[in-house]
């Protein structure tokens, strides 16, 4: 029969294994930064899209009206 010494022990032990796995406050501040300069990197990339579209819609548009006028 385990003691009850035996069994917080082995609570201990499961939770000690189980906090390696978790992450720190480094951890989440790292990823926080990570996913901040992901954020401005994807607007810019965003922006730069649809002005360049943009750019080729009103070529496309000034060409068509140039050959039709």
């Amino acid at each position: 029969m385990t003691t009850q010494a035996d069994t917080l022990s082995e609570r201990v032990t499961h939770i000690e294994a189980a906090m390696e796995h978790l992450a720190t406050k480094a951890d989440l501040a790292t990823l926080r930064s990570e996913m901040h300069q992901m954020e401005t990197r994807l607007t810019r990339w965003t922006v730069g899209t649809m002005l360049g579209g943009m750019a080729a819609a009103a070529a496309i548009a000034s060409a068509v009206a140039a050959l039709a006028g």
